[in-house]
């Protein structure tokens, strides 16, 4: 594990654990899918939700917002934040290059539904976590 800034970046080299790894999660853009085991109960439902919030949503003073060209994925995290009882919408966009893929965008905007989100899931991303805290004055 190398410093870079701020962030860790990991190399795996290993066989075994890259093929673990393919074992357990499909991969690439377009085929990721939520693991079983993450649907296996609250804990791990809400811990694999943070950590892709953290990695891949976008936090402002109005919504929390993730976006992915993986329509699939996004069905299942519909579905999960659902199952919190977290409220939200969804939506799709066309971008007008042809060769270039619908995107399917999540929005969490009411801010009861925002508040419940930061209570029940939260941020790891100290940016995103602030800016989560101060738009609903926690």
């Amino acid at each position: 594990m190398a410093p870079r800034k701020s962030i860790f970046e990991v190399r795996v080299t290993s066989k075994g654990i890259t093929q673990e790894i393919q074992r357990i999660a499909t991969l690439g853009m377009k085929q990721w899918q939520v693991p079983l085991w993450v649907l296996s109960s609250k804990a791990n439902t809400k811990a694999w939700l943070k950590a892709f919030f953290s990695a891949e949503g976008y936090v402002n003073k109005e919504v929390i917002r993730v976006q992915t060209v993986n329509e699939k994925g996004m069905t299942q995290i519909s579905s999960m934040l659902s199952g919190i009882g977290i409220s939200h919408r969804r939506y799709y966009y066309t971008p007008k290059k042809v060769n270039h893929s619908k995107v399917s965008i999540i929005i969490i905007a009411q801010k009861a539904a925002r508040r419940l989100y930061a209570q029940e899931i939260g941020v790891w991303h100290s940016k995103k976590e602030r800016v989560l805290k101060e738009s609903l004055g926690l």
